[in-house]
């Protein structure tokens, strides 16, 4: 498949309201019809040694799923990425468990 990549760029506030994590997004045609290559960094404004996975999470929780455990205000329902693989270049911090907010 082909066609032009995608970006899209954002930032988020930390719960805390102290910190924000810049981010961006850029999507790849697949090697199927069906299929496209996300591929996606988050980064902490400040100096950061550890952020117990939330660059991962920022991410993770624009796509993940209620398949995965998720809860997403914009999910069709019975929605799932199936088929969907994580590879981690520069992800040391990526604890799924971390990313999961229980419904109210």
């Amino acid at each position: 498949s082909s066609g032009p990549e995608s970006f899209i760029q954002g930032s988020r506030i930390t719960g805390d309201g102290h910190y924000t994590d810049k981010f961006m997004l850029t999507l790849n045609p697949g090697d199927s019809d069906n299929s496209c290559q996300l591929v996606a960094c988050s980064q902490s404004q400040v100096f950061s040694v550890l952020d117990y996975s939330t660059n991962y999470c920022n991410l993770r929780n624009l796509y993940c799923s209620e398949g995965d455990g998720c809860v997403n205000a914009n999910a069709v329902e019975n929605t799932d990425l199936a088929g969907y693989v994580e590879d981690y270049v520069d992800c040391k911090q990526n604890a799924k468990s971390k990313c999961i907010v229980s419904s109210r």
